[in-house]
């Protein structure tokens, strides 16, 4: 029988059967669904009580606790069965920061049919890896599990705030500049764009007053710094570097850019060209 097909009179013995909505729109979506789509729901529904707890008695005062969260994840067998059949424990248990916990006998929710390009557009939507296990830790996981955890995660900020290869220039730098340090000036002011309140600069040696910056692929696309500029009007987006680079030129402090796609390609000829910018020579070491 199709959703049209459904009369008023069967739909309502149907809700009958149940205690709440929850029960009722997980043990028959169909007719749950087509009360809701024909705007008969809360008419259908008006036995039921407002407020019940996991045994399905009125309890206006009730609150989900770790033990309840845990016993009401047991009855799904996946994270997307369990938003849609209860929110309500779903967020609490988000909110919690026990999601994760309570959900990992959820063994459906590992795929073995991933591919490659479907794990990294998933991990690009976050910056840390913190956030990627946190919101996906399926694909994470899928990810950790075939060893390209590291490779789709690269554009990924660090604890320290950077990525793994703009760590690596920077410990390269250091090891030979102690004083090399992260820059960040928050007192930019530009005519005509108040929205641009300051810029890092990812490598800065002061006593050289020269910077590096090291452009990842992704958080230096136009995607990548819409993310993390919102409010900016694309037209600056794509003049990103040239802003900075002028902003810094104006305080006397000259700037050199290390491309990521040329990192990956060959990192020995990009710590050459940084320690050329800076002058520096095996001569001047000994």
């Amino acid at each position: 029988m199709s959703r049209t097909k459904y009369t008023f009179e069967i739909i309502q013995e149907e809700a009958l059967k149940y205690k709440s909505r929850g029960e009722f729109q997980r043990l028959n979506i169909k007719l749950y669904r087509a009360a809701y789509d024909r705007g008969i729901l809360d008419q259908i529904c008006s036995h039921m009580p407002k407020h019940v707890n996991m045994s399905g008695e009125n309890n206006p005062t009730f609150k989900w606790s770790d033990q309840k969260l845990q016993a009401e994840a047991l009855k799904y067998q996946t994270k997307k069965d369990f938003l849609k059949n209860n929110r309500s424990a779903y967020f609490t248990a988000q909110k919690k920061k026990i999601l994760n916990e309570i959900c990992s006998h959820m063994t459906a929710l590992i795929r073995a049919d991933w591919t490659h390009e479907e794990l990294q557009k998933e991990a690009l939507n976050y910056n840390t890896r913190g956030d990627f296990y946190k919101n996906h830790s399926a694909a994470y996981g899928a990810a950790k599990r075939r060893r390209i955890l590291d490779e789709i995660c690269k554009h990924m900020k660090l604890s320290c705030g950077i990525s793994l290869p703009e760590k690596n220039l920077f410990d390269s730098i250091k090891a030979i500049y102690p004083k090399t340090q992260k820059l960040r000036d928050s007192k930019v002011k530009i005519e005509g764009k108040p929205y641009i309140k300051g810029f890092d600069l990812d490598i800065y040696i002061p006593e050289l007053r020269l910077g590096i910056e090291f452009d990842g692929t992704y958080h230096h696309s136009i995607l990548g710094m819409k993310r993390s500029r919102p409010w900016w009007p694309e037209e600056d987006l794509k003049i990103y570097h040239e802003l900075k680079d002028s902003w810094f030129k104006s305080k006397n402090i000259k700037v050199i850019h290390i491309k990521e796609e040329d990192w990956i390609k060959n990192k020995q000829a990009c710590i050459d060209k940084c320690l050329e910018f800076l002058n520096y020579s095996k001569e001047m070491a000994a």
